[in-house]
């Protein structure tokens, strides 16, 4: 059986993914799994470390006005939709040179003209939704896919058709739980302090990384001396955050990437994010109670995804905005001495966990191919 997933944008597309293909490289030695994602170095970044064949288109995204003036909007838009028909060329001839058995769409700009292509071919499709509140991409896609899968349960009211199957959002490959104290050890940090892990998703975010280091000025001194921060900043240049720690006489371990994200999660009390849905998935793997600070563009998915967390009492919502510091700092105050709230959110976060997430999804991956090429 020969899997095509479709995967680009950002880690919370393309991680699923590849734990997806994991499940099927490990439990179903005959499946062949190949993928096709753009060109952008995020996808180049996380792909090398993998040993999958991956095709790779050169999409770019629409612009909008805020972009420039009307003229500048018009001109950039006709550039993007000759490029997008190029490619959807490209990738309708990859769909037809592969033959996959099953094409699968995780997110991005791809996955609309491969799934589009794979229909016309009479391959079977599965779109898999992350978010809570599904993108306009997906909607469309619904309407073409042989099955829907959803991250979210409560994400099948805001499809039409009503055979969606939710099974949870597979986890990343290679995160295990630490032991806490172990997991400070390695990252070089105290044992004993109470820890925020703070990071801004796998492409980093300049809002979170000013907001959180600016805002630990609003925390009593009597508090700065028994906390601690690790914190992945997603940049190169980490000088004015180093300074912000020093000058509120915070312990930090800052890096610009974090290559141990079990024992970073492990290791940390409370963890200060954006809210994708790959990292909401994974804070309630490690059942971490959060601090989620939405990116609130491209649709408000993360918004949708931090409030849903925040009414299951798993973590608390701070919208980005120009006093987001300053709550950030009394939150985390008032965090500091509330070990019952903090203990409470963590049995809710991981609560939300879905375990079984990665099998169910191949499962009917594999049960939707197989009835495809028997009736084929």
């Amino acid at each position: 059986m020969k899997i095509m997933i479709c995967a680009a944008g950002s880690g919370g597309h393309i991680y699923p993914a590849l734990r997806l293909a994991e499940e099927f490289s490990r439990g179903r030695p005959k499946a062949e799994v190949i993928f096709l994602s753009t060109r952008r170095a995020i996808e180049k970044l996380i792909f090398e470390k993998f040993d999958y064949p991956v095709f790779t288109v050169d999409f770019i995204s629409p612009h909008s006005v805020r972009d420039g003036g009307y003229l500048k909007f018009l001109l950039k838009n006709l550039i993007f939709l000759l490029k997008f028909i190029i490619e959807s060329v490209r990738v309708g001839k990859i769909v037809w040179q592969e033959q996959p058995d099953i094409v699968v769409g995780f997110g991005g700009i791809g996955s609309i003209t491969a799934v589009i292509a794979a229909t016309l071919l009479r391959i079977p499709t599965v779109i898999h939704e992350q978010n809570l509140v599904p993108g306009r991409a997906n909607r469309f896609l619904s309407r073409f896919a042989s099955k829907v899968s959803l991250g979210f349960a409560q994400s099948a009211a805001y499809f039409t058709r009503k055979d969606t199957e939710y099974t949870g959002n597979p986890l990343r490959p290679g995160l295990e739980a630490v032991d806490p104290l172990r997991a400070r050890c390695m990252l070089g940090l105290s044992p004993d302090k109470f820890t925020v892990f703070v990071f801004g998703g796998s492409q980093g975010s300049e809002f979170i990384n000013t907001a959180f280091s600016q805002g630990v000025q609003y925390i009593p001194e009597q508090l700065k001396g028994m906390m601690q921060v690790m914190h992945s900043t997603g940049c190169d240049d980490n000088s004015e955050i180093a300074e912000w720690y020093r000058q509120c006489a915070i312990s930090a371990q800052i890096v610009s990437f974090c290559d141990d994200m079990s024992s970073a999660y492990s290791a940390a009390d409370i963890v200060v994010s954006r809210a994708g849905a790959g990292t909401i998935n994974e804070i309630c793997f490690f059942g971490r109670p959060a601090v989620l600070i939405p990116y609130p563009y491209a649709q408000g998915h993360q918004v949708c995804n931090a409030r849903y967390l925040q009414e299951q009492g798993a973590a608390y919502l701070i919208p980005q905005q120009r006093d987001s510091a300053r709550e950030i700092g009394y939150l985390i105050a008032r965090l500091i001495q509330d070990k019952p709230v903090l203990e409470a959110m963590s049995q809710k976060s991981r609560g939300l966990f879905e375990a079984e997430a990665t099998p169910k999804l191949a499962a009917l991956i594999t049960a939707l191919a197989n009835e495809s090429s028997t009736i084929r």
